[in-house]
């Protein structure tokens, strides 16, 4: 058994079950014991494991609660269905010394109503590691060990502390307040919290397209408490992309709702993308949602990413999803590498399809370093270029951001019209955070509550997206009368053409600038400020720019972050909030028919010295 280890000392409210098992036995039934009672978490799990960061063989992940368990020494079991001559048992005796008080959490949005949240806990020497890390031994990287929050479930919860001051900062999402509480503790306590929403996003939903559950081979967040972390983000919804598993949304859905609002969970996946040649077999990912039917996925060695396209996409044809049908939105995931910790430099070759079969970006699509990406799939129509979307933003990569949003832009002007998105990646608790980034998704529904999940993929294909760390941003284009907002083209005919930007964030997320980009280049920046504080009124900036375009355009926006600014710290509430993440956003573009032909025109890669920061 490797967690809890024996004799371990735990002082947590709760603790991962982890047994290693050989991978033969990946089937095998199983019942636990926790002192001699019978013990079970409905949301357990026995997967395979076997990767570079794993014991190879498979690993039952199940959730010990430690919150009301007397002090003092407990043994916990765990049988094994197994036949065979030897003992099937596995045990471990722990103790467990809880901390001295308990702190009794109630959270609500200011009117009242319940709400699941995430609440942070500080000393006066930065964060308090809520978890056991000399008792846990789930992976070789400690990405969960790191933790320093709770998580409450409709709007009450507990957690533990020992006498002395405290700073505790409730949180829900990016569109919400915070909640920051100065403590001196030396008895239990009840706190009232409040978490009013402060950004209203009318006719959109909140979505994270790319986040792992403890089905992934490289994941290990027991899934009791991996629900109670996508409840406290305030998405609307959740892609569960485990890697090469079609994920299996239902159970995990019905425990997940409660009486606060909760994601909605949506069935995709991670996809490898494989060859038998070459020095980087592995080129790289591919995710899909959603993912219907429950046949097997297709092939992680298909030849070409092209040949990747056609066969999820035929897979989609013969296991039709029940909201979507046939529809499905394929991304290419990371294609710069990925950025694994924000104290890490980014590993430029992990799953990067760009780096791995080369990419060019001064040279056109097809040619050259390029040409790859015209080969033709076993169907001779299908290329590599007909993925639907690119993550632009993996993580809290503004590192790689600043590489992506160039090769996206040099797509754009070459007629090639991914949607930009963005993931949280997510496989912990602590480092990689669920809903940051998060893609916004404009469809224009009417009113909130559950998401109508083929309105948003027909949106998400179409281009009417935002994503964002921290402050939202809109773009809309004038021209007399027509209006034409994200993903969609505007004819001004004689018309004066204006660029409407919106910006709305909390007053807890630092916005420093806006920039208006044209065809690859900034043309327009203003600057913000970038004076947060932990109370208040959202803020929000609009700002209209004239433009005089002489030949078809295409424009978006972005705030928040300076682009180059990779060494300029944060601080302040949002680093609590989001250790180790920087606040920027940016939408999809709009197009632009100048000479009104009625077709749009691209307007061609560009010279390096014109992709640029501008003015």
């Amino acid at each position: 058994m490797q967690s809890p280890q024996p004799d371990a000392t735990l002082r947590g409210d709760w603790a991962p079950v982890v047994v290693l098992l050989p991978l033969s036995w990946k089937d095998v039934g199983y019942s636990m014991e926790l002192d001699g009672e019978p013990f079970d978490d409905p949301l357990a799990m026995i997967r395979r494991r076997k990767n570079s960061d794993a014991e190879p063989g498979a690993q039952l992940l199940a959730t010990l609660p430690l919150l009301d368990l007397a002090p003092g020494e407990h043994l916990l079991e765990v049988h094994l269905d197994r036949p065979g001559p030897l003992d099937r048992t596995l045990s471990s005796r722990f103790v467990t010394r809880p901390r001295e008080h308990r702190v009794r959490l109630r959270v609500d949005d200011g009117s009242g109503q319940l709400v699941n949240a995430r609440v942070a806990v500080r000393d006066r020497e930065g964060a308090v590691e809520l978890t056991d890390r000399s008792g846990w031994r789930t992976e070789r990287k400690p990405r969960n060990a790191d933790l320093d929050a709770v998580f409450v479930r409709d709007g009450v919860g507990e957690l533990r502390l020992d006498s002395g001051h405290y700073r505790l900062i409730a949180f829900r999402g990016l569109q919400d307040a915070v909640a920051v509480v100065e403590l001196d503790l030396d008895d239990d306590v009840d706190l009232d919290l409040s978490l009013p929403r402060v950004v209203d996003l009318p006719g959109a939903w909140t979505m994270d397209s790319h986040v792992h559950s403890g089905a992934s081979y490289d994941a290990y967040v027991p899934e009791r408490v991996r629900l109670d972390d996508y409840a406290s983000t305030g998405l609307d919804m959740v892609v569960l992309a485990d890697h090469n598993r079609i994920a299996r949304p239902e159970l995990a859905q019905a425990r997940l709702d409660g009486v606060a609002e909760t994601p909605l969970l949506v069935a995709g996946i991670e996809a490898d993308m494989r060859s038998r040649m070459g020095k980087n077999w592995d080129w790289g990912h591919i995710t899909a949602w959603p993912v219907g039917g429950s046949a097997a996925p297709p092939s992680r060695w298909p030849g070409s990413p092209a040949q990747a396209i056609v066969q999820w996409r035929a897979r989609q044809v013969d296991n039709p999803d029940p909201a979507t049908g046939q529809e499905l939105l394929l991304t290419l995931a990371h294609p710069r590498g990925i950025q694994f910790r924000a104290d890490l430099r980014p590993k430029d070759q992990a799953w990067a399809l760009f780096n791995n079969l080369g990419y060019d970006r001064s040279l056109p699509v097809g040619e050259g370093a390029n040409a790859w990406m015209l080969e033709l799939a076993d169907d001779g129509r299908t290329t590599a270029m007909d993925f639907d979307a690119l993550e632009v933003v993996n993580r809290m990569g503004l590192i790689k951001y600043r590489e992506l949003r160039l090769d996206w832009f040099a797509l754009l002007n070459q007629g090639y019209a991914f949607t930009g998105v963005g993931g949280s990646d997510s496989h912990a608790l602590a480092v990689e955070r669920v809903g940051l980034p998060l893609t916004v998704i404009h469809s224009g529904a009417e009113s909130r509550g559950q998401p109508d999940l083929d309105q948003a993929l027909r949106a998400a294909r179409a281009g009417q997206v935002s994503v964002t760390t921290g402050p939202f941003v809109e773009l809309e284009l004038v021209a007399g009368e027509q209006r034409a907002g994200l993903g969609e083209l505007l004819i001004p005919g004689d018309e004066p053409l204006q660029a409407v930007i919106r910006i709305r964030h909390a007053p807890w997320v630092p916005v420093h600038e806006l920039r208006l980009v044209q065809d690859g280049r900034v043309v327009h920046r203003s600057q913000l400020g970038g004076r947060p504080r932990d109370e208040g009124p959202a803020a929000e900036v609009v700002e209209t720019v004239v433009l005089e375009l002489e030949r078809d355009a295409w424009l978006l926006a972005e705030a928040g972050w300076p682009v180059d600014a990779e060494d300029m710290l944060v601080g302040g509430t949002y680093s609590v909030v989001a250790p180790g993440y920087v606040p920027f956003a940016f939408t999809n573009p709009v197009r632009v028919d100048v000479d009104g032909d009625g077709s749009w025109t691209p307007p061609g890669l560009q010279r390096s010295e014109e992709i640029d920061d501008g003015p």
